[in-house]
């Protein structure tokens, strides 16, 4: 579990405690410090209590709320002042944010959640005059100093990692069965060594857990990160292609962390196991390739026999008579185009769906990337639930399910419209906007005015233009 941080412990007379404040907030606040003056940098230390997604930033000017755009993840900041935060805090949810700033006289700080209201408590401290650098920052924090070793440079001890050591980290072995407990909106960080072909498998899992990936000791991999290498684990899950692809960008690289997450209390059961990869070689992979080739000459001779009867049979005939389809067109394809999605799926802004549709106000986390769906585009799905509008339109480009309930999405049920959520209006396929068009049977072929289809006599039509 994440480590907490506790108050300072002073080194020498110089380097105590400045201030510290405590704040009560319902969702957000914005105020200035004032600092005592001093020769080098200070350390703002945010404690925050019953904060879901804690945002803390600190800037020479006041901070808005258009100075920030959280969607835009990582690079959030939209603002021209400069603004300081904790990048590694933000992305793992953590509860302490520790935000280093240079000497200044004063600063404004924007504390923020979306689910308040919430408590903070703001300490300040000053740095010491330390020759230990990187990780410990020269400060004086008592649990920071403990899980750092200081020399010539500071480096993190063993089970610890983070800018300033902050966190906590859980070694596993392979063919190992290790048990963990998970809180709720709470990460837990697990380091494995670098194995080319690993899967991970797990037991008595109640709800999905969301894994995010980083590499230790690597400048901005080192914690997971939340945007980029991200998979949801049920049961098991191969990290053969993820590895592979760390060892390509970072080819130094020798251990893995991984990063466990979920929305609620649960106890599973996690090993890690060598991951059996047939080979070329293998029996059974020949007796494929050989069944394989088989298969593609007799396809081949077929396709040339079945053209040479046909071209046969048409010098044969004098007479044909020509049965002409309408194209197959599939209720539930395997998934929608971006262009089809556009089409269907109307979009809203959330606050103003909320205030014309109360039954949704429980609706306040996107499922998909499990962030606030406050002052965000979302859309609604057919079943009901609801998305932001991109993460929607990501997920059924790949799968046509909903990603909260599971619910199969089938291609008739967007384009006769119905739900809330729907472009209906704007579909020219529907049969309310195109009477030419038509559902026969609710089958798989839409038929467009009869116009394909029909009989055609060749001979008769050459007889009726020469007469």
């Amino acid at each position: 579990m994440i480590l907490q941080l506790s108050f300072l412990i002073v080194l020498g007379n110089a380097y105590q405690l400045l201030n510290s404040i405590e704040l009560e907030i319902v969702n957000k606040i914005s105020g200035k410090l004032s600092l005592e003056k001093n020769d080098e940098s200070f350390l703002l230390v945010f404690y925050f209590e019953k904060a879901n997604y804690p945002l803390a930033l600190v800037s020479d000017e006041i901070i808005l709320d258009t100075d920030f755009n959280r969607t835009t993840k990582p690079k959030f900041i939209e603002s021209k002042k400069e603004i300081y935060f904790d990048y590694e805090s933000i992305q793992t949810h953590n509860n302490i944010h520790l935000i280093e700033i240079p000497q200044k006289n004063e600063v404004y700080y924007y504390i923020k959640d979306g689910f308040g209201p919430f408590r903070v408590r703001l300490e300040v401290y000053s740095k010491t005059h330390s020759t230990c650098i990187n990780n410990c920052q020269g400060y004086s924090l008592n649990k920071i100093i403990q899980n750092t070793s200081c020399t010539s440079k500071c480096e993190c001890q063993d089970g610890y990692f983070g800018s300033y050591c902050q966190f906590e980290l859980q070694k596993i072995e392979l063919d190992v069965l290790y048990e963990m407990q998970l809180i709720g909106r709470k990460m837990i960080y697990l380091s494995s060594q670098f194995n080319e072909q690993i899967i991970l498998m797990a037991q008595d899992v109640i709800e999905p857990i969301t894994l995010s990936f980083g590499i230790l000791g690597v400048k901005g991999y080192e914690i997971p990160d939340q945007t980029t290498y991200t998979a949801i684990l049920h049961n098991q899950l191969s990290l053969t292609r993820l590895m592979q692809n760390f060892k390509q960008t970072f080819q130094n690289s020798s251990t893995l962390i991984i990063g466990l997450y979920c929305k609620t209390n649960q106890t599973f059961k996690l090993s890690l196991q060598q991951e059996q990869i047939a080979k070329i070689w293998d029996g059974n992979c020949l007796f494929f390739i050989f069944a394989s080739f088989n298969i593609i000459i007799i396809i081949i001779c077929f396709g040339i026999t079945n053209l040479c009867k046909q071209k046969d049979t048409q010098k044969m005939k004098k007479k044909v008579k020509v049965k002409v389809r309408p194209p197959l067109l599939e209720i539930n394809p395997k998934n929608f185009s971006g262009q089809f999605f556009d089409k269907y799926f109307e979009i809203f802004n959330y606050e103003d769906f909320i205030k014309q549709n109360q039954e949704y106000q429980s609706y306040t986390q996107c499922v998909v990337c499990l962030d606030s769906l406050n002052q965000k585009e979302i859309s609604i799905n057919v079943c009901g639930h609801i998305f932001h509008h991109i993460c929607l339109k990501k997920w059924l480009m790949k799968v046509l399910t909903c990603p909260s309930c599971r619910q199969q999405i089938s291609y008739l049920q967007v384009i006769q419209g119905g739900w809330l959520g729907s472009k209906l209006s704007q579909s020219p396929l529907h049969p309310k906007n195109n009477p030419l068009s038509q559902l026969v049977n609710d089958s798989n072929i839409l038929i467009q005015n009869n116009e394909n289809i029909g009989m055609v006599d060749k001979e008769e039509n050459n007889e009726n233009q020469d007469s």
